[in-house]
């Protein structure tokens, strides 16, 4: 099921509530996890914000934005030496 503007912005602000600074890592997460809700989510059986927070919980923005960080400290450190 296609999403609409409001529903990707929902989305988007679930997303940002979760404290992910990098604006770019934002929008990738909220593409990705709109697009498992469109394949996952009937429209009618079950509720969208159930689905939204499966996604969520199921990509781990918290982890990935982690990873991000430690990538953007660590790898720069190694090119030092």
């Amino acid at each position: 099921m296609k999403l609409d503007k409001t529903q990707i912005r929902r989305i988007y602000k679930k997303v940002e509530a979760k404290n992910i600074h990098y604006k770019d890592l934002r929008h990738e997460l909220t593409d990705h996890i709109a697009s498992t809700v469109e394949q996952r989510w009937s429209g009618n059986k079950e509720d969208f914000e159930q689905v939204v927070d499966a996604a969520i919980e199921e990509v781990n923005p918290s982890k990935i934005q982690r990873l991000r960080m430690m990538n953007s400290i660590i790898l720069p450190l190694q090119s030092i030496r």
